[in-house]
């Protein structure tokens, strides 16, 4: 079966998420990890920006509503998974800026 879309679909309705902690969108801090997509089926790879992240659940169940509600994704699988993130050497002038970080 083609692809009726591709990662980068996936990643873009996943953009207007945004840690509350933060106010970073989840894709641009890197916890989206993976997206893989097999016709209109998607499984996306997940991470926290701890593990005893407080806003968890809640930004699982809005990645989960807005895969629910997207008409081109069938199935959707959602993991928890965990990977060390970017460290400030690896933000961009502008994240840092939107963290709060001197630059």
């Amino acid at each position: 079966m083609e692809n009726k879309f591709d990662k980068k679909y996936i990643l873009d309705i996943l953009r207007p998420i945004i840690d509350p902690d933060l106010g970073i969108s989840i894709v641009d801090l890197g916890l989206i990890v993976d997206v893989i997509i097999v016709g209109a089926n998607v499984t996306v790879d997940m991470t926290l920006t701890t593990p005893d992240c407080p806003y968890g659940p809640v930004l699982f169940n809005m990645v989960e509503s807005t895969l629910r509600r997207d008409p081109l994704v069938d199935q959707f699988d959602l993991n928890l998974v965990w990977v060390e993130l970017k460290t400030q050497n690896d933000l961009t002038d502008i994240q840092k800026l939107d963290m709060g970080i001197d630059i």
